[in-house]
């Protein structure tokens, strides 16, 4: 009799109507399976772009030819890593307000998106003016940066990189604040309807 007990379903099999997406749309069980796959691989990708560039950002930050002194590197990435907390808050205001969740995280991949790609162009405006014959060199860095670079071009590579830091850290924000949250709506519309 217990055995009988423990197979049974505590709850009843309850037959609900589709339910509906947060822009209205209904959308099959398949389809929602197929869709918890693919937010479960993007929140696993998401997280690691966003955590590789926060551990890197130190070490590109310090080596020549941007030489940061190590406190102002440290200080640039913690304000990466704070700007990107202090915006999951606005994300989730406007997505819960404003817009729906999936048009956001639609939003907040295009501007990660923007943000990596000014991110390529600052790498490459940096690295260009590394001289590869002179490497022994280049692995330390001076009292002051290299003298062969002018002020208005080392502005430059240090206004991409604030740039790009920025884009990433709001384009992060808005995808970690609400890709989870749509991912946890698939699987409960698919616990209603398995239930």
């Amino acid at each position: 009799m217990a055995v009988a007990a423990e197979s049974s379903l505590l709850l009843r099999r309850n037959i609900f109507p589709l339910p509906e997406d947060d822009d209205g749309q209904e959308r099959p069980l398949h389809q929602r399976k197929i869709g918890s796959y693919f937010i479960v691989a993007a929140e696993l990708f998401e997280r690691l772009t966003c955590y590789s560039i926060s551990g890197m950002v130190l070490v590109f930050l310090t080596n020549p030819p941007l030489c940061f002194s190590p406190s102002s590197a440290l200080a640039m990435q913690f304000m990466f890593i704070a700007t990107m907390y202090m915006f999951c808050l606005v994300a989730g205001v406007v997505s819960d307000s404003y817009i729906s969740r999936h048009t956001t995280i639609i939003l907040g991949y295009f501007i990660y998106i923007i943000g990596y790609s000014i991110w390529v162009v600052a790498t490459f405006t940096i690295t260009r003016n590394i001289d590869p014959h002179n490497l022994t060199k280049a692995t330390e860095c001076d009292k002051c940066r290299d003298s062969t670079i002018s002020d208005q071009e080392y502005n430059k590579m240090v206004m991409l990189v604030i740039v790009a830091l920025f884009t990433i850290s709001v384009g992060a924000a808005i995808v970690r604040a609400n890709l989870a949250v749509f991912g946890a709506q698939q699987v409960s519309y698919l616990l209603k309807l398995l239930i």
